[in-house]
């Protein structure tokens, strides 16, 4: 793939320890210099464990969250992940720009979807995710998302998405509304 060459570089920063899972800040490194920020949580008690991504709905910052309740209660790896180039409670200037639709180097989700599949290979990197269970989820836009990177990485295994967007991008012609982001 397009990033594969690129190192993941993985930066872990402790954020908390609540003796039941441990939280960390991630930084991966990505494509065009560009870095993924976020949040995982893994279980303390040892093992291997299946990963759920969350995935960010519309906003600039503060869209990504420790998941730490999410990895306790389904006993798994959680990653949650801002789509922008600052860390996730951080706001991003230049959040969806450049954003040229006409140009698929240039369209803004291009970095997104693809910096979703590092993830991913991040996680099959790790010793304590199990190897098989990816699951991508994620509201509004995250959930338009979820649902673009699982049609295109077969290491995806479920899709439970809330309110999808990204869509019906023509559907003014039809008379109803069009979806997020509008083009």
């Amino acid at each position: 793939s397009l990033s594969a060459a690129i190192p993941l570089n993985p930066e872990l920063t402790l954020l908390s320890n609540d003796g039941v899972v441990t939280t960390y800040r991630l930084r991966l490194a990505h494509i065009d210099n560009r870095s993924i920020h976020g949040y995982i949580s893994v279980p303390n008690q040892g093992g291997t464990f299946p990963a759920i991504i969350t995935l960010p709905p519309v906003g600039d910052a503060f869209v990504a969250f420790p998941e730490g309740l999410a990895s306790m209660i389904a006993n798994a790896i959680s990653v949650s992940i801002s789509i922008h180039n600052t860390a996730p409670d951080v706001s991003d200037p230049n959040a969806y720009s450049p954003d040229d639709i006409q140009n698929p180097e240039g369209y803004y989700y291009r970095q997104a979807i693809l910096g979703i599949l590092r993830v991913i290979d991040y996680l099959h990197n790790r010793s304590d995710f199990d190897g098989q269970n990816v699951i991508l989820t994620g509201v509004s836009q995250g959930a338009g998302l979820a649902i673009a990177a699982a049609g295109l990485d077969a290491r995806v295994n479920a899709i439970p998405p809330s309110k999808p967007m990204l869509g019906r991008h023509a559907a003014f012609n039809a008379g109803r509304a069009s979806g997020y982001p509008q083009y």
